[in-house]
């Protein structure tokens, strides 16, 4: 039986939580505080710890850094429940090597899912890992082969596109994925939201290095938070799916402060080759979805570019931003 511990200052939502992972099959103990829990003795049996955070604020963060670092439980997977929601929470949490970050209201049934992932992960890590991305996510496999300082290769698929990760002592040394390489790879691989991945153990100084220092995937973590950050704020600028996308006469260029790489991509196509729609710029390039989404949406906003509604339609589009990227 899967020992977990929980930690909430809330009364009432502690008990619920206890008592639903008991009725789940846990052995179960429950702490008000952290440093309630990092009183007992640390040779209990731990494989999960499940803590709330409250507040936005320095003690609350430094808590939780206390006990991800604690030695004793250096390698028990860490889930915060909290109700501070959005990408910069999210991203200060996972840069503290927080396993999952699941934000308040909540479906019991999601969260009894997602503990059992990460728990059947655990189980697989000596013999390697396979299974599906949409319910372990690329940054938490990751982690798991960076925490358990594995050698491999990890292998992914999704649709039509496939690629690896070789990792070498827990390091990210080279990736490979759709025809893009090490960081770009990654930022393609944190998007995925379906697919298959596969880990093939290797000896040691084995696997091809492109970065023998290591990829930083907490960096690729949090650009990807800032990009849906920047994102969200220009929702009402994406153009829909089908509206035809032209520059506009006299040259106008993107304001120095918001150009990229990207950006300057995508505008090269629209010049070239008029009336492109959204949907033929998300199938062109190697930059991720998110980059060219956020390219388009800033090109609109600074008057860099116009667009042609499609017939009958609205020029914006009408999915929800979670659908978008």
């Amino acid at each position: 039986m899967k020992s977990l511990v929980t930690i909430e200052s809330d009364d009432q939502v502690r008990t619920i939580i206890h008592d639903h992972l008991r009725a789940g099959g846990y052995q179960v103990r429950s702490f008000r505080h952290i440093d309630d829990f990092l009183s007992c003795d640390p040779n209990n049996s731990v494989d999960l710890i499940l803590t709330g955070l409250l507040f936005e604020n320095r003690q609350c963060w430094a808590d939780l850094e206390r006990l991800i670092s604690e030695p004793a439980y250096h390698l028990v997977p860490v889930v915060v429940v909290s109700a501070l929601r959005g990408s910069r929470f999210r991203t200060r949490a996972y840069r503290l090597r927080v396993r999952d970050y699941i934000e308040k209201p909540f479906d019991f049934n999601e969260l009894s899912a997602r503990l059992a992932a990460i728990l059947g992960l655990r189980d697989e890590e000596k013999q390697g890992l396979s299974g599906s991305l949409r319910t372990c996510p690329f940054i938490e496999i990751a982690q798991i082969a960076m925490e358990s300082r594995k050698t491999g290769i990890l292998h992914l698929w999704s649709g039509e596109d496939n690629g690896t990760v070789n990792v070498e002592g827990g390091a990210l040394v080279s990736a490979h994925f759709a025809g893009t390489n090490d960081n770009t790879a990654l930022e393609r691989m944190v998007e995925l939201q379906d697919g298959y991945f596969e880990f093939h153990t290797a000896a040691a100084g084995s696997v091809v290095a492109t970065t023998p220092e290591g990829l930083d995937l907490q960096r690729v973590v949090m650009e990807t938070a800032w990009l849906e950050d920047e994102l969200s704020l220009r929702r009402h600028w994406l153009p829909h799916p089908d509206a035809r996308l032209r520059p506009l006469d006299g040259d106008p260029e993107i304001p120095s402060q918001f150009q990229s790489e990207t950006a300057d991509k995508v505008l090269a196509m629209i010049k070239r080759q008029p009336g492109l729609t959204l949907t033929d710029i998300l199938n062109l390039g190697e930059e991720t979805i998110l980059r060219r989404r956020l390219a388009v949406a800033m090109l609109l906003e600074h008057h860099v570019v116009k667009m042609d509604p499609p017939p009958g339609r609205h020029a914006v589009e009408e999915l929800p931003l979670t659908q978008q990227i």
